[in-house]
């Protein structure tokens, strides 16, 4: 089985998140061996997931082929597709800034970022970046930038 991305949560549950970028979804492993799959047909944007990102509320950001969901708890709470305005639904890494900014860099269609009130923005080349393809975002707090 190709594994991409496996995340361990330590802040709030210690559990281990695995994106397998197949049918298998995203897999949670728990401390106690337990393992619960998110799949399309959980409510998941696709089964294809190529990341998963602890926000610093504890919810899990999964990024996938058709979008992200966000996940609390055992529950899909949200899922960010094309409905709700993201113009390219391919994301390759996210990041969250201090107040709580969630970033999307995705395969063409430049930066989303997410607010926590829900507002989405997109940032593309015409707007300044190098490329419209990000394959990794990180938060420099030190600068306040992404």
């Amino acid at each position: 089985m190709f594994i991409p991305g496996v995340l361990l949560c330590e802040k709030f549950f210690w559990r281990l998140w695995i994106s397998t970028y197949s049918e298998k979804g995203l897999i949670r492993v728990s401390p106690d061996g337990k393992i619960k799959r998110y799949r399309r047909a959980d409510g998941m944007p696709d089964d294809k997931v190529r990341l998963a990102m602890e926000l610093s509320n504890g919810d899990i950001v999964a990024g996938t082929n058709s979008g992200a969901a966000i996940i609390r708890g055992e529950k899909i709470v949200r899922v960010l597709d094309g409905r709700s305005g993201l113009a390219n639904l391919t994301i390759l890494s996210a990041c969250e800034d201090e107040d709580g900014t969630l970033y999307l860099g995705t395969d063409g269609g430049g930066i989303f970022s997410v607010a926590r009130g829900g507002v989405m923005k997109n940032f593309t080349k015409a707007d300044g970046l190098g490329a419209d393809v990000i394959l990794r975002l990180l938060y420099d707090g030190k600068h306040n930038g992404i």
